[in-house]
């Protein structure tokens, strides 16, 4: 009759003849050593390309005691308990499969969840922008469970009570972003930041100056006035002026001795066009002011 043993010791050769113990049948296999490759030496290190080894025991493997080999007492098997354990063996492996991938599926689920959550959308993947002059109501806001960004102003999960120079707007993360199914995360669409420039465009008062990239050149401004902020690279200012009704602004770490209400001839290039609060502003940078 043939035994066999478990798939980890098939290529270790047997030593002599198989052992019954407890009504089952064991073997003895030797291989090589697995701490120093059979070597009989366990190295620290690696010098010259010559491996150094161990100052403990000079450097005797202690697993094989300098043999090199090892020797393991392991169950032998009958061709129908090999069988048996080797459906048991793919059934496990199957089964750990389809609990990995329930386990990712699980994840992508909760991060597209916390993500929504994070971000100011509900669970139907909408949010509630909000326009018009927010200042005064911004503990409310909070207070409702609403969000400020960067890319989307205030937003809320749901739709709030604003006072009537404000007003609502709802949209869906599917016209700013993308969910990869299979990295589980947002990705930002390349139309998604067109889309939200017309939203804020659409939504608030005055006009842009020039395209972006296009230099303004000798524009006859009035300053109206400066705010000093600070930045990774330090402090600067932002220099706010009024050209024909549009506001354009310039952050930069240049003192200027400006007057306000005073007219200066501005040249700038258009870095981009923004919202601040309800007014579209124009951004400048590389100005010269005289």
């Amino acid at each position: 009759m043939n035994y066999y043993v478990a798939d980890t010791y098939k290529n270790m050769k047997r030593v002599g003849e198989p052992i019954k113990k407890n009504g089952k049948l064991y073997t003895v296999v030797e291989g090589v050593c697995d701490r120093c490759g059979g070597t009989g030496v366990f190295a620290c290190r690696v010098e010259n390309g010559h491996p150094v080894p161990h100052p403990a025991y000079g450097g005797v493997c202690l697993k094989c005691d300098g043999e090199g080999k090892i020797q393991k007492t392991v169950r032998l098997y009958t061709e129908t308990q090999y069988a048996a354990a080797q459906r048991a063996k793919e059934a496990a492996k199957v089964r750990r499969a389809q609990q990995a991938a329930e386990h990712r599926e699980r994840a992508k689920t909760q991060r597209y969840n916390n993500w929504l959550k994070w971000n100011g959308f509900n669970e139907e993947g909408y949010t509630y922008l909000i326009f018009g002059n927010t200042y005064p109501i911004k503990d409310e806001l909070k207070a409702a469970g609403c969000k400020f960004s960067q890319e989307l102003k205030w937003h809320g999960p749901a739709a709030v009570d604003v006072p009537e120079d404000c007003f609502v707007e709802k949209i869906h993360w599917s016209n700013v972003w993308n969910w990869n199914e299979d990295a589980g995360d947002m990705w930002r669409i390349e139309e998604g930041q067109k889309f939200l420039d017309e939203i804020f465009s659409k939504n608030s008062e005055g006009t842009y100056v020039g395209e972006v990239g296009e230099r303004l050149k000798k524009i006859t401004v009035t300053f109206v006035g400066t705010k000093t902020f600070e930045s990774q690279y330090g402090v600067g200012k932002v220099y706010k002026f009024d050209y024909n009704g549009a506001q354009l602004s310039w952050f930069t770490e240049v003192e200027k001795n400006l007057e306000e209400g005073a007219e200066y001839v501005l040249s700038g290039t258009v870095k981009k066009h923004t919202v601040y609060g309800n007014t579209k502003v124009t951004q400048l940078t590389r100005c010269l002011v005289k």
